[in-house]
């Protein structure tokens, strides 16, 4: 058996027609994509997009380490760890936790993370642990232990996060006090949902987050979470409004482009009208002329420049 993609990472190949040639989209955590065209049995012939760009070896960040944990059952949870550059065991370091959790649609995974992962590694160098925990159904390990989350959004996710955060607060340089959440769309949706379920985390950054499932693409929501009316206990149990505000534990930031066409605007206001009947003091920020990401270069930069300053005032 030949290995035509021997480099260890993320791979995407294209073959030609007669299968004798196919470029090979590869990268690792700490590189950037690189094309290579290989011919049939793997050999690289050139790279298409030579690497001219050095700046990244000069930035000083630090390897991830991938990890293992265990999650209950026979199905460990994928887990990688940026540790700041100076990591000294006999301190103590707030952590601050990545999310997306959507059904299998991972996070830990050996490829270049672009410019979050960079952003991690500032905050690495700033003194912040940085923590990804992949839950269960977020895995391509088994469509077994994704199942349970049929009909039941976010409360064994939830679950899986804390059980990962837990794993981690017994390490002696872990502080406890200061754990800190953050994601975007399904990784915000996850991030308002543990600000107003749980008690584990300081501060959040929720960034254009579905606040109830009612609310988004049919064609996505009821493959999980079946139609509405035939399931209203679970749409209720997997929404933060309804009286969820009330539960607001920690500090939370709501982030929001105003013409997101994917998770509506709606979905951040009705939460925040939520909040303020509630009493609950929380900041807010939305991106004019913005989708469901924020494209805008000047944007994009004051986008950074905010959740860095939330997390340093609040973690």
């Amino acid at each position: 058996m030949i290995d035509l993609t021997p480099e260890k990472g993320s791979h995407a190949v294209k073959f030609s027609h007669d299968m004798s040639f196919f470029i090979d989209g590869w990268s690792d955590v700490e590189t950037p994509s690189r094309f290579l065209l290989r011919n049939g049995e793997g050999l690289m012939l050139r790279e298409l997009n030579g690497v001219s760009d050095d700046r990244l070896k000069y930035l000083g960040g630090t390897t991830p380490q991938f990890l293992e944990v265990p999650s209950g059952n026979e199905q460990p949870m994928d887990a990688m760890l940026i540790k700041p550059p100076n990591f000294d065991p006999t301190k103590k370091y707030p952590v601050l936790v990545h999310v997306y959790a959507g059904p299998q649609a991972p996070r830990v995974r050996n490829r270049f993370g672009g410019a979050q992962y960079l952003w991690h590694q500032m905050l690495a160098q700033q003194g912040y642990v940085v923590w990804i925990c992949d839950n269960q159904s977020a895995s391509y390990r088994s469509v077994k232990h994704a199942w349970p989350i049929h009909r039941n959004f976010a409360v064994n996710e939830l679950k899986d996060i804390e059980r990962g955060v837990e794993w981690l607060k017994q390490h002696s340089w872990v502080d406890s006090d200061r754990i800190g959440i953050w994601g975007w769309s399904y990784g915000g949706y996850m991030t308002a949902y543990a600000m107003t379920h749980s008690k584990t985390f300081k501060m959040g950054i929720s960034g254009a987050p579905v606040t109830d499932w009612k609310n988004y693409d049919s064609i996505y929501t009821e493959r999980y979470m079946g139609l509405p009316e035939e399931n209203v206990d679970g749409y209720s149990a997997a929404s933060v409004l309804n009286g969820k505000a009330e539960n607001l534990s920690g500090n939370l930031l709501l982030i929001h482009g105003t013409i997101d066409d994917n998770v509506h605007l709606n979905n951040t206001v009705q939460f925040v009208k939520e909040l303020q009947y509630a009493g609950k003091q929380f900041d807010l920020m939305l991106y004019p002329s913005n989708r469901h990401s924020v494209r805008d270069e000047k944007q994009a930069a004051h986008l950074r420049k905010l959740m860095t300053k939330f997390i340093h005032e609040n973690l």
